[in-house]
């Protein structure tokens, strides 16, 4: 008994098509358990801390002795807006609390941690409040 020549094109496309499906399953189950790579590193250079109060201790509370610093398109500005080198940040012996937009990109934020050496660092977001007064600064609309 002979099969038509349209039966073997039938089932060469359901092989070829089964063969699909069965290589996207194996490549999506690989990518579930693959490492993060460069971005997993990237996230452990940043530790994450619960803005809760109750959580922290009161560690997240300003003192008087804290710097703030600002950082703004890769400059490093103080509470009164002026700019500071990154030796002035790092000479400071209490804590310095590094507010950040928190539109930056992830890449960002670590590039402008990574260029610091102070001791006790906390990176913060900017609240609305120093957006708007570091977008009058720059002129732009608020």
């Amino acid at each position: 008994m002979r099969h038509a020549p349209q039966d073997n094109a039938m089932t060469e496309i359901a092989l070829a098509l089964a063969m699909g499906f069965f290589s996207i399953m194996v490549l999506t189950l690989i990518s579930f358990g693959a490492p993060a790579g460069k971005q997993g590193r990237a996230m452990a250079a940043v530790t994450i801390l619960p803005t809760n109060e109750d959580a922290t201790g009161g560690a997240a509370k300003p003192s008087p002795d804290d710097l703030i610093v600002i950082a703004n398109d890769g400059v490093y500005l103080g509470a009164d807006m002026k700019a500071l080198s990154v030796q002035t940040i790092d000479r400071h012996t209490g804590r310095v609390v590094l507010a950040i937009d928190p539109e930056t990109s992830l890449q960002n934020v670590i590039k402008a941690r990574g260029k610091l050496s102070a001791r006790d660092l906390v990176v913060v977001n900017l609240n609305s409040a120093w957006r708007d007064a570091l977008g009058a600064q720059k002129g732009l609309p608020q």
